[in-house]
């Protein structure tokens, strides 16, 4: 995963895969699609952190990554 978000390849290699069915024993090949929106390529900081953190309730949700704000 680090390697993918440092040279900006997630998308690129992980919008469409395939795999098994989802029923046991189901080996019938599916391919699957998501979208991984560039937010996704950050992880969110941890509400603990945000919440050691002096500063108002607006300013803490600035600082939140995009895409992980209330």
């Amino acid at each position: 995963w680090f390697d993918l978000v440092r040279t900006q390849k997630w998308n690129e290699y992980a919008d469409t895969y395939v795999i098994c069915g989802d029923a046991k024993g189901d080996h019938t090949p599916k391919t699957y699609q998501r979208t991984i929106e560039p937010f996704h390529y950050l992880r969110p900081i941890p509400q603990g952190q945000l919440d050691g953190m002096e500063m108002t309730k607006e300013e803490k949700a600035a600082y939140q990554n995009p895409g992980y704000r209330d």
